[in-house]
């Protein structure tokens, strides 16, 4: 058992009506926990996972909190084994540990009770919902997501501030002065994407923690209409920007040469620490393939007949439809016409797929899904990150209360995200013929010519977010207070 298959967990509770204890074991070396944090030198307590068995009938996976270690001398107590797993790369200062169970008793009372308890006979009462255990689990990633874009704003501050003060090669025609170094096309071109990026970022993140709110209040009412749909969103969003954030990283890192090697600079020990959220709080292929099966049976229900929530599918009751050709240049440059693209990408790329996996041939539908298409299905969920993501972003924009100009401008930095994500993934779109080879060029020139017209503005898109220097950590290169020349 693991974090994707949680009722395949081995360690077991067993309840001895006796003695009113619970007999925690590890079976087999499979069932020893591995990863938690501070578990391998620090907690002195912990909340266990195991398979309840009472009478010999398992009753599923519960949660139990107890003292894994001596109060007085912090060695682990009599029936358990902890130890460090030992270095790693990313986070290397959290302390991860093992932990396994021998003939380990713990009162009935261990038992976590909100959902479930267990009387002295032995007879289990559940109470409540335990699907609202899984809020937390949503919290977590919309968590990630949102202290995300403040990383990568972080990062991009000191970048701009170091690229506008280092100067490499007297290129500038008619003068022996070397150049900054911000003044070439392919570091700008680098810059404006990942502060284009992190605003959408950003603005995909709020609606995400806002949406989670929603949420939360009407669980409070017995009301979970709202987290299965939501869980998809973020289990989207979550593997398609930490990816993208590693990437983002490693870019501002290569525009600082030799100094973004240092831990001075502090940008490495940002990539150290940030990347393992690719992997923790669920894989990205696993949250892709989760994603693009809920997606399916979306499409399903819309073939039915039954309506879908335009919350969390706002493209889903047009996908059986996908019509209407864009015409000129002037429409492609539109910031919805751009969103409208990727739409219909997403609509060919579902009803390709539903159509490949459910058509009758020698394979089977197990067999489609994991060996032929998982490719193509976690394509079709990173592509319901990005159109989720440009849609929230182009929406946004009107309702915010700045002006004329800012308004311009965050328009133009959306659409350098859109136009580059449409390059990434309208290939669909592309060869079904609703875009044509010349105005994909023109897509990309458009892209060119917003990344130059952004330039001016750079610095105060970079430091809009108002990042502190604690945040930063960088005493290699500029502070907040400093100046540009």
């Amino acid at each position: 058992g693991h974090g994707s298959d949680v009722q395949g967990l081995e360690t077991e509770a067993i309840y001895d009506e006796a003695t009113e204890e619970f007999i925690i074991n590890s079976p087999s070396v499979k069932a020893y926990k591995f990863w938690p944090g501070d578990l391998g030198k620090m907690a002195n307590h912990a909340v266990v996972f195991a398979k309840m068995i009472i009478k010999g009938e398992a009753y599923g996976i519960h949660a139990f909190f107890f003292r894994i270690r001596d109060s007085e001398s912090h060695t682990p107590l009599k029936g358990i084994e902890i130890g460090d797993i030992g270095p790693k790369y990313g986070y290397p200062y959290k302390d991860n540990g093992y932990m396994a169970f021998s003939e380990f008793r713990v009162p009935r009372s261990a038992i976590l009770s909100r959902y479930v308890s267990v009387s002295k006979d032995g007879m289990i009462e559940l109470k409540g919902d335990p699907r609202i255990g899984y809020a937390t689990m949503l919290w977590i990633r919309v968590q990630l997501l949102f202290f995300g874009w403040q990383v990568k704003f972080s990062n991009i501050a000191q970048c701009v501030r170091y690229t506008l003060k280092r100067k490499q090669f007297k290129s500038l025609p008619g003068t022996d002065i070397e150049r900054p170094i911000f003044d070439y096309q392919a570091t700008q071109d680098k810059i404006v994407s990942a502060i284009c990026y992190s605003y959408a970022n950003l603005t995909i993140s709020h609606f995400c923690m806002d949406t989670f709110y929603k949420m939360e209040e009407k669980v409070k009412n017995e009301d979970f209409s709202m987290m299965n749909d939501l869980h998809v969103l973020i289990s989207s969003l979550k593997a398609y920007c930490m990816d993208y954030d590693m990437t983002t990283l490693y870019n501002l890192r290569e525009l600082q040469g030799g100094h973004g090697y240092l831990y001075l600079a502090n940008i490495p020990g940002w990539i150290d620490a940030w990347s393992p959220n690719v992997t923790l709080e669920g894989d990205g292929y696993v949250l892709f393939q989760q994603t693009s099966r809920k997606l399916m049976k979306k499409l399903k229900a819309v073939a039915k007949g039954k309506s879908i929530d335009k919350t969390f599918y706002p493209y889903m009751d047009q996908v059986l439809s996908v019509e209407g050709l864009t015409e000129s240049d002037a429409d492609i440059r539109e910031t919805h016409k751009l969103c409208e693209i990727l739409r219909v990408a997403i609509s060919y790329e579902l009803l390709g797929l539903s159509k490949n996996l459910t058509k009758e041939d020698q394979h089977s539908f197990d067999t489609k899904w994991n060996k032929i298409y998982q490719v193509e299905l976690a394509n079709l969920a990173k592509l319901h990150a990005v159109y989720m993501t440009s849609l929230s972003f182009a929406d946004q924009i009107p309702s915010l209360s700045t002006d004329k100009l800012t308004q311009e401008v965050l328009t133009k930095v959306c659409n350098v995200y859109i136009t580059e994500e449409i390059m990434k993934f309208a290939q669909t779109a592309l060869l079904e013929g609703y875009i044509n080879g010349e105005q994909m060029v023109n897509i990309q020139n458009y892209r060119t010519e917003l990344v130059e017209s952004l330039k001016p503005h750079v610095i105060a898109l970079a430091e809009s977010q108002v990042i502190h220097d604690r945040m930063t950590q960088s005493t290699a290169l500029s502070g907040y207070d400093s100046d540009y020349a």
